[in-house]
């Protein structure tokens, strides 16, 4: 045989060995045999389910799984927070009412349409709620002395006068979402 025949005939062989690995059980190449272990045995004869023995039954149509915990060899990885940076929680999500009695477009800090509320008990609050062409989009029109409700993320904790994030904005029957159950703007593209 030539050169390039050989070379053919290793290169096929070599495909060949790399699709038989890539298609066989991951733990057949693993010691201990492929036989189940006695106690996955017993819990599958206990659920139900054949005993595991030499001869597999035809398949009959109804899926089963068993879920079983595998002792693990490696220690338990914990991760503690980097100095300087909080553990993520979930901000804290809150309702209003009220009256508008304000409305401003920031351009300057965010761009988005900004309201001022008196609610029920005479307290301000702070509304940021979405840009002016997406409450455009949505249908959502906005007038000073308009009764509103909804829900929104307070996303600093230890001020009750700071400003809410707008999820949910209820103007008379109109209900306008405008962030997502985490607090992302559904104006944004990220959500993609």
């Amino acid at each position: 045989m030539k050169l390039e025949e050989w070379l053919t005939a290793l290169g096929l062989f070599a495909v060949v060995a790399v699709v038989v690995f890539a298609i066989s059980p991951s733990d057949l190449w693993q010691g201990g045999g492929s036989a189940a272990p006695a106690s996955l045995a017993v819990q599958a004869g206990q659920a139900g389910l054949l005993p595991v023995t030499g001869v597999q039954p035809p398949v009959q149509g109804v899926a089963a799984a068993m879920v079983q915990s595998v002792p693990s060899t490696q220690p338990l990885r914990i991760t503690r927070p980097q100095p300087g940076l909080m553990p993520f929680e979930q901000a804290a999500q809150v309702r209003f009412s009220g009256t508008i009695q304000q409305i401003s477009e920031l351009q300057q800090q965010d761009g988005q349409i900004h309201l001022w509320l008196n609610d029920p008990l005479g307290q301000e609050q702070h509304l940021s709620v979405a840009p002016a062409w997406f409450l455009h989009y949505m249908g959502c029109s906005l007038q000073h002395d308009a009764a509103i409700s909804g829900t929104g993320f307070r996303f600093d904790k230890s001020n009750n006068k700071a400003l809410i994030y707008v999820k949910k904005l209820i103007i008379g029957r109109n209900v306008c979402h405008m962030r997502n159950d985490e607090g992302f703007a559904l104006w944004s593209n990220q959500l993609r």
